[in-house]
């Protein structure tokens, strides 16, 4: 009988932010706790195909991150897993347009048939995977909180708004782009930073653009005073899990965002930011968050920060991973 269980997690990358987020920031957590974690690459090389199933056959559980595959892999996985678990933070099962896509669908029911566990990211993922797996919860994402909890200075001539992502989502802040620069017409002090791969460009609002370093994510939106999380309210954002909106409370951060998906559970409309929908626009709560005193930005954070400590710690998620994988083995 071996003294250290062992889980092997499979995604598409090691760079990938939900190998990252899901995955590889929990092994110090899972080492500790008498877990040896393992991950393993598998892009669809047949080698690579080799490898993973001869890994699977040697560990306790295996988790499978947002790769559904093709049937005949799927089925050699699920027979050399003893325990195969399906985790997922994004609607995969649909086309990135919002219309069903009938083998995104076959595959997805496919694999989470063949699953023991499935960890979702949010509630609505959580029901769409229980109708083929009985056994699906919610795992939510999770931050280190201890990370964040540094201190630097914050501009004092500007009040820098922060958003923080990718190019997949440009969109959702390019949409907001006229709100921001009709608040900056009101209040020239506005800028935006944009910690991510792309630039916008205003000739009413300063903007700033970031390139993502994952050394100095931190720093960059400690810095900055009002964290941006705009989304549009459909069937593929309700799959998100809000990771933009914890990095903007961990770092003690108001929050601005739209009142859709996961983030309208994740931020107290007036404790800890603002939820932004017919009744409030994008530039009324700007300019009412950005004209506030400093010690009310400040008790606004605090309470994101206490919120994003009590309940998306990583130390947190972390034990109930880690009950979940010793109540299956």
């Amino acid at each position: 009988m071996q003294s250290v269980k062992t889980v092997l997690f499979i995604s598409k990358s090691e760079h990938a932010a939900s190998t990252r987020y899901r995955a590889l920031n929990y092994f110090p957590h899972l080492l500790e706790a008498g877990w040896h974690p393992y991950h393993i690459k598998v892009s669809g090389g047949f080698l690579d195909r080799i490898k993973c199933l001869k890994m699977a056959s040697q560990v306790d559980v295996v988790v499978v991150i947002r790769r559904t595959y093709d049937g005949l892999f799927r089925q050699m996985l699920r027979k050399a897993a003893k325990h195969l678990i399906f985790d997922f933070d994004d609607a995969i099962y649909l086309h990135r347009g919002n219309l069903e896509k009938k083998q995104r669908l076959k595959r997805f029911k496919a694999m989470l048939e063949q699953c023991d566990q499935a960890w979702c990211g949010n509630e609505h993922l959580a029901d769409q995977a229980r109708t083929y797996c009985q056994d699906a919860s919610v795992v939510p994402t999770s931050v280190n909180v201890q990370d964040y909890n540094q201190s630097h200075d914050k501009p004092v001539h500007t009040i820098d708004l922060v958003w923080i992502g990718s190019q997949s989502t440009r969109q959702y802040l390019q949409d907001i782009l006229p709100n921001l620069e009709n608040a900056a017409k009101q209040l020239p002090s506005l800028k935006l930073k944009i910690i991510a791969d792309f630039a916008l460009h205003s000739s009413v609002l300063a903007i700033e653009p970031i390139t993502w370093n994952r050394e100095t994510e931190g720093k960059e939106l400690i810095t900055s005073h009002i964290g941006l999380a705009p989304l549009t309210d459909d069937p593929w954002t309700s799959g998100k899990c809000g990771l933009k909106v914890l990095q903007y409370m961990a770092s003690r951060l108001p929050v601005i965002s739209s009142r859709a998906s996961v983030n309208q559970h994740i931020v107290l409309h007036e404790q800890t930011g603002l939820l932004v929908d017919e009744k409030l626009s994008w530039e009324q709560a700007v300019l009412r968050l950005a004209s506030l005193p400093g010690n009310e930005l400040h008790k606004m954070g605090d309470a994101g920060y206490q919120r994003a400590l009590e309940h998306y710690d990583i130390h947190r998620i972390a034990s109930q991973i880690i009950n979940k994988l010793n109540n299956l083995v």
